[in-house]
């Protein structure tokens, strides 16, 4: 970051605005180490299906001396409540295992197996999940929830989707 200040703002923030904007549930297979901004690219997503084993979670940047940049911890606050988690994300740089990441709630699903299988487990969930973007007011009501998250990173779309899943996998 300290290279490429603008990379941030000028890239990766412009993929979570989408993401969090998108029409449709979205839904990340996590499939080994999310860290930074892989972390912060699956928080973005509305679901969260993460490997029980040699997977984890991650904001290391105070092990580095890296700044956090705002839309991250924008993104974090919007989607964690609890003070203790963000104290273990960001203070601690604590490396969350699938089964305390399920526990924080920073992931909805945890899979056995290998990474075809946190692949199905998402495609599972989409499936199950298919049904609620087909009268078109998913991605409306996800846009128009009240939240700081959406006002910092000014969320507008006016795209139309057809698609059922986007796997983003670490």
């Amino acid at each position: 970051l300290l290279k490429k200040p603008h990379f941030i703002p000028n890239s990766f923030d412009p993929i979570i605005k989408h993401l969090l904007g998108f029409p449709i549930p979205v839904i990340a297979a996590i499939n080994g180490h999310a860290f930074a901004a892989g972390f912060m690219l699956a928080l973005a997503c509305d679901y969260r299906v993460m490997k029980s084993q040699k997977a984890w979670l991650s904001m290391n940047e105070i092990l580095f001396g890296g700044p956090i940049p705002r839309s991250f911890s924008a993104l974090f606050n919007g989607k964690c409540t609890d003070s203790t988690v963000v104290r273990k994300v960001f203070l601690e740089a604590h490396r969350f295992t699938a089964q305390e990441a399920l526990e924080a709630k920073l992931v909805d699903e945890i899979v056995q197996g290998d990474s075809e299988a946190v692949f199905q487990g998402a495609m599972n969930l989409a499936l199950r999940l298919s049904h609620l973007p087909r009268l078109g007011v998913y991605g409306l009501i996800k846009v128009s929830t009240p939240s700081p998250l959406f006002s910092l990173l000014s969320i507008h779309h006016h795209h139309h989707h057809h698609l059922l899943l986007l796997l983003f996998c670490f």
